[in-house]
């Protein structure tokens, strides 16, 4: 009777023992997966949608203030800053944001910037839904060669709205071209600079 007892005590340990392991076995498989899929959601952002480069740009901002804007001329990165002393802190986050491969090799040049890209962005996104919708505008953008916005017209007749729209938005005139383009088909490629480009696609060159 005596050994009955020891074998079933046994068993309720060896039974309890696996549980236990298979317990802990699906807690880290689940904090695995999770963190897998916060790896797989880094090109996404907060609200779901695809990171565009303006939102990369954005994230050079934040990691250093007073970026302004980058492009690469002449197999060169040029960079705009509003203090070029924060060269090293800038090159730094656009290292850490773009990943080195995908940069050109060579030291950047560095440009006196007027607007933090972190205020460029702002201004475009308040202004782009409004500017948009009037007749004859075509096209709106951050242009990073210049450090300034810029909106697409096919002709004069709409500059007066739009630099109405602009004064009522607060969106500083001096900030903004206003420049006579034809419209354009929205084909995207690996090498287009057609806004809003996905993260990872070619760095707009200039010209």
């Amino acid at each position: 009777m005596k050994a009955k007892t020891m074998k079933a005590s046994r068993s309720a340990y060896l039974f309890a023992l696996t549980l236990s392991l298979c317990l802990t076995l699906l807690a880290v498989k689940g904090d695995f997966s999770q963190s897998v899929s916060a790896t797989s959601l880094q090109t996404r952002e907060p609200d779901g949608r695809p990171q565009t480069i303006d939102d990369k740009f954005a994230e050079v901002a934040r990691q250093a203030p007073g970026f302004g804007g980058m492009f690469i001329q002449d197999k060169t990165l040029q960079v705009y800053l509003l203090n070029p002393a924060m060269r090293a802190a800038a090159e730094a986050a656009i290292v850490a944001v773009f990943g080195r491969e995908r940069l050109p090799q060579g030291e950047m040049r560095i440009l006196q910037g007027r607007y933090d890209f972190l205020q460029l962005k702002a201004w475009h996104d308040r202004q782009r839904v409004k500017t948009m919708a009037i007749p004859g505008v075509v096209m709106t953008s951050i242009a990073e060669s210049k450090n300034r916005l810029q909106i697409g017209v096919k002709d004069g007749g709409a500059i007066s709205q739009v630099e109405n729209e602009l004064f009522n938005l607060g969106v500083p005139r001096e900030a903004v071209d206003i420049v006579e383009t034809a419209p354009f088909e929205d084909l995207q490629t690996l090498q287009s600079s057609v806004r809003p480009a996905l993260g990872g696609t070619q760095i707009q060159r200039a010209g």
